[in-house]
């Protein structure tokens, strides 16, 4: 029933969508974060969890105006994603992945291996597929924090994950076909 916005002015706003209204404002002086908020997602038990550009995420709580900080990363935050359990998973600059134990607000595995800024990535069950700036995806182990199993571009110059899906089936992309005609058409994966 809600939708959050994120924004340049490091503010996040909650609105109601049954009543198109403005329900309130993620931040304070106290709390939130000091640079633009790049991405943001709702947990199941109704909290927001945000990445921002300071390279932090805000757990925000369900009524008050305050967040605990998860600051395991040191670039900022290019993508964060909740599952039905409360696990989190947050993407970064910093060309790393973080697993995260919602609940207990704590970092439980990092995905570490990429040499580009990691952009984009998809999760099903313990399966996490990552895509960097170098055109690399990377299969991980959400559990383990290993990787195991790496796909190259065919030409590194021109690659780029501009997204990437898991599911039954998977195909290259062709830029006809890509939703956000961002892609080259040569070693990026849909979204």
């Amino acid at each position: 029933d809600d939708i959050v916005t994120g924004s340049a002015d490091h503010s996040l706003v909650v609105f109601s969508l049954s009543k198109l209204s403005r329900k309130r404002a993620l931040f304070s002086k106290r709390y939130g974060h000091t640079d633009w908020v790049m991405c943001v997602t709702h947990t199941p038990d109704g909290r927001v969890l945000s990445g921002g550009a300071d390279s932090k995420l805000c757990l925000w709580d369900r009524s008050a105006v305050k967040c605990t900080d998860l600051t395991d990363h040191r670039g900022s935050i290019s993508r964060v994603a909740v599952d039905a359990s409360g696990i989190g998973v947050s993407s970064s600059y910093d060309c790393s992945l973080r697993v995260w134990d919602l609940d207990r607000a704590r970092c439980v595995s990092a995905l570490e291996g990429h040499v580009k800024p990691v952009t984009t990535f998809a999760w099903s069950n313990s399966l996490v597929a990552s895509g960097a700036r170098d055109g690399t995806i990377r299969f991980w182990d959400n559990h383990s924090g290993e990787c195991v199993h790496k796909l190259k571009p065919q030409r590194e110059a021109s690659a780029h994950v501009c997204g990437c899906c898991v599911g039954t089936r998977r195909r290259r992309c062709r830029s006809d076909e890509c939703p956000s005609h961002r892609c080259t058409g040569r070693s990026d994966v849909c979204d």
